[in-house]
């Protein structure tokens, strides 16, 4: 299944999604409504619908590589930055190189 999303949420949120995001970190304003922001998010390439995965809540990101970032509350930042940082890498290229 392929895939876009729009998800709004109001104060402080963030949203993130397993697709593509086609807004800046913090989000779009939504005209007329104050206080809340748009996500976007697209997926052109077909995936299982089991793969859909959405979060939203306090959230703050930190990148763990060249082309990979975490998302986390930002209690768990540093520690989710510790965990990930040194097998990201090594399982994109792995994956890049199996499956193109």
């Amino acid at each position: 299944v392929t895939f876009s999303a729009r998800v709004r949420v109001s104060g402080g949120l963030v949203a993130v999604m397993s697709a593509a995001r086609d807004t800046p970190d913090e989000g779009v304003a939504v005209e007329g409504e104050e206080g809340w922001r748009e996500f976007r998010f697209d997926m052109a390439q077909a995936i299982p619908a089991y793969l859909i995965a959405m979060a939203v809540g306090n959230l703050q990101s930190r990148a763990i590589g060249p082309r990979s970032r975490v998302w986390c509350e930002p209690c768990q930042l540093d520690a989710a930055q510790y965990e990930f940082s040194e097998v990201t890498e090594q399982y994109l290229a792995t994956g890049e190189r199996l499956f193109g």
